[in-house]
Protein backbone atom coordinates (compact mmCIF):
# COMPACT_ATOMS: atom_id res chain seq x y z
CA UNK A 1 0.00 0.00 0.00
CA UNK A 2 1.44 3.30 -0.83
CA UNK A 3 1.69 5.97 1.78
CA UNK A 4 -0.25 8.63 0.04
CA UNK A 5 -3.06 6.06 0.33
CA UNK A 6 -2.33 4.99 3.58
CA UNK A 7 -2.44 8.86 4.62
CA UNK A 8 -5.76 9.47 2.51
CA UNK A 9 -7.26 6.52 4.77
CA UNK A 10 -6.17 7.69 7.55
CA UNK A 11 -7.64 11.39 7.49
CA UNK A 12 -10.58 9.72 6.07
CA UNK A 13 -11.12 8.15 9.11
CA UNK A 14 -10.46 11.44 11.15
CA UNK A 15 -12.55 13.11 9.45
CA UNK A 16 -15.66 10.58 9.89
CA UNK A 17 -14.35 10.44 13.30
CA UNK A 18 -14.71 14.57 13.96
CA UNK A 19 -18.45 14.63 11.70
CA UNK A 20 -19.72 12.12 13.85
CA UNK A 21 -18.63 13.91 16.84
CA UNK A 22 -20.61 17.23 16.13
CA UNK A 23 -23.26 15.39 17.49
CA UNK A 24 -21.84 13.99 20.72
CA UNK A 25 -24.76 15.13 22.86
CA UNK A 26 -27.17 12.80 21.40
CA UNK A 27 -24.63 9.74 20.79
CA UNK A 28 -22.67 8.94 23.69
CA UNK A 29 -22.38 10.30 27.55
CA UNK A 30 -19.12 12.05 28.81
CA UNK A 31 -18.83 8.23 31.16
CA UNK A 32 -18.46 6.34 28.35
CA UNK A 33 -14.77 5.30 27.84
CA UNK A 34 -12.70 7.15 24.92
CA UNK A 35 -12.33 4.82 22.84
CA UNK A 36 -16.11 3.70 22.55
CA UNK A 37 -17.19 7.24 21.96
CA UNK A 38 -14.34 7.59 19.43
CA UNK A 39 -15.59 4.49 17.46
CA UNK A 40 -19.71 5.55 17.91
CA UNK A 41 -18.69 9.21 16.33
CA UNK A 42 -16.44 7.44 13.40
CA UNK A 43 -19.28 5.08 12.72
CA UNK A 44 -21.89 8.34 12.86
CA UNK A 45 -19.80 10.10 10.40
CA UNK A 46 -19.80 6.73 8.18
CA UNK A 47 -23.82 7.00 8.27
CA UNK A 48 -23.99 10.58 7.82
CA UNK A 49 -21.50 10.40 4.74
CA UNK A 50 -23.80 7.49 3.35
CA UNK A 51 -26.95 9.65 3.69
CA UNK A 52 -25.14 12.23 2.34
CA UNK A 53 -24.15 10.41 -0.68
CA UNK A 54 -27.63 8.89 -1.10
CA UNK A 55 -29.25 12.09 -1.25
CA UNK A 56 -27.64 13.84 -3.53
CA UNK A 57 -27.89 10.86 -5.85
CA UNK A 58 -31.85 10.60 -5.20
CA UNK A 59 -31.50 14.58 -6.54
CA UNK A 60 -29.80 13.60 -9.50
CA UNK A 61 -26.50 15.84 -8.41
CA UNK A 62 -23.33 14.51 -9.69
CA UNK A 63 -21.35 14.69 -6.83
CA UNK A 64 -17.29 15.90 -6.49
CA UNK A 65 -15.05 16.26 -3.55
CA UNK A 66 -16.47 20.15 -3.55
CA UNK A 67 -20.21 19.48 -3.58
CA UNK A 68 -18.95 17.19 -0.84
CA UNK A 69 -17.21 19.24 0.64
CA UNK A 70 -20.21 22.09 1.14
CA UNK A 71 -22.64 19.52 2.14
CA UNK A 72 -20.69 17.84 4.99
CA UNK A 73 -19.49 21.46 6.12
CA UNK A 74 -23.61 22.60 6.28
CA UNK A 75 -24.48 19.32 8.36
CA UNK A 76 -21.79 20.05 10.72
CA UNK A 77 -23.15 23.06 11.02
CA UNK A 78 -26.19 21.82 11.77
CA UNK A 79 -24.65 19.53 14.19
CA UNK A 80 -23.38 22.73 16.08
CA UNK A 81 -26.46 24.57 16.23
CA UNK A 82 -27.10 24.48 19.95
CA UNK A 83 -30.64 22.89 20.82
CA UNK A 84 -33.67 23.80 22.66
CA UNK A 85 -33.20 22.91 26.38
CA UNK A 86 -36.40 20.92 27.47
CA UNK A 87 -38.03 21.12 30.73
CA UNK A 88 -36.71 18.35 32.64
CA UNK A 89 -39.22 16.64 34.45
CA UNK A 90 -39.29 16.52 38.08
CA UNK A 91 -38.64 14.14 40.40
CA UNK A 92 -41.17 12.13 42.50
CA UNK A 93 -39.55 13.73 45.58
CA UNK A 94 -39.95 17.43 44.64
CA UNK A 95 -43.38 19.09 45.80
CA UNK A 96 -45.68 20.10 42.91
CA UNK A 97 -46.11 23.67 42.21
CA UNK A 98 -50.13 23.34 42.96
CA UNK A 99 -48.82 22.33 46.35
Amino acid sequence: MSPSALGAAATLFLLLGLLGSRFAGVLASPADGTLYRGVVYTLAGAVVLHLVLTLLDFAGVRWSLPILAVALAVIAGLGALPRPSSPRPSSPDAPSPGG
